[in-house]
């Protein structure tokens, strides 16, 4: 693998999406999103799910299989069994890409849950008064070595 390879992520899911990645019996396999940022990945990079409040905790990771950009949510529909895929069902789907010049999908697979996950605090800590992204944030190696050293799966 090259050091590109290798890269680390970090998305900020609601609660009840994030935890879906890792429900056996319901699991959530593409998140959904309007900007461009799926560009940066690539099948293989690692994303770290931080569920937002009032869950404030980076929960679990989850990698890359593949990323679908579109210029209309119609086709992302489609691609995602009519949002089956994604947990969403169609007026939620209508209402969050609601006037979205973009639509991506960003495929994943291999969810791990940690046993023990990183609190808002300890990930501030660690990370230097760190802030949750709005959409997507690259972790150095160190950052990723740093986060991860703190968990159990």
């Amino acid at each position: 693998m090259t050091e590109k390879d290798d890269r680390t992520f970090i998305i900020s899911v609601r609660p009840l999406w994030a935890e879906l990645f890792f429900d056996s019996n319901n699991r959530k396999s593409v998140e959904l999103r309007k900007g461009r940022f799926s560009r940066f990945l690539l099948p293989y990079h690692t994303i770290l799910i931080y569920a937002t409040l009032p869950v404030a905790e980076i929960i679990g990771t989850v990698i890359v299989d593949k990323c679908e950009r579109t210029s209309t949510p119609e086709a992302l529909w489609k691609s995602t069994n009519q949002g089956e895929f994604a947990k969403i069902c169609r007026s939620d789907f209508d209402d969050y890409y609601r006037g979205a010049k973009v639509a991506s999908a960003i495929w994943v697979k291999n969810p791990e849950l940690f046993d023990r996950p990183v609190s808002l605090a300890r990930a501030r800590s660690i990370l230097g008064g760190w802030q949750p992204p709005q959409q997507i944030q690259q972790l150095t190696r160190e950052q990723a070595a740093a986060l991860l050293a703190t968990v159990t799966l």
